[in-house]
């Protein structure tokens, strides 16, 4: 297995540890152009309601591409639009250690 995919597996499991996992269609979001997103989840409020999702992309060796940040920017601003929730997107970087960026 390679390390992106290892890091992937780890941080999903505290990231999903204490929300809902939220999957979105790659068929889709290819469709309307839109970069597709590693890992997401629903933050509830306590009437378990949708408060908030959060979308990560996560990068093991490099940074995304300029290109790549449009169409993340774009998927966000979509799921935010079409579900009426805010929405939090974030890139995790892992070099030695874990730097997050927000958008």
């Amino acid at each position: 297995m390679n390390k992106g995919i290892s890091y992937e597996r780890e941080f999903s499991k505290s990231f999903h540890s204490n929300d809902v996992p939220f999957l979105i269609s790659s068929k889709l979001l290819r469709k309307y152009h839109l970069g597709q997103i590693d890992i997401a989840k629903v933050e509830l409020d306590k009437n378990k309601k949708i408060h908030k999702i959060c979308l990560i992309e996560l990068k093991y060796s490099k940074a995304p591409s300029n290109l790549q940040l449009i169409r993340l920017s774009k998927t966000r601003n979509y799921l935010s639009q079409l579900l009426d929730v805010e929405t939090k997107f974030e890139i995790k970087l892992c070099k030695n250690h874990i730097d997050s960026l927000f958008y």
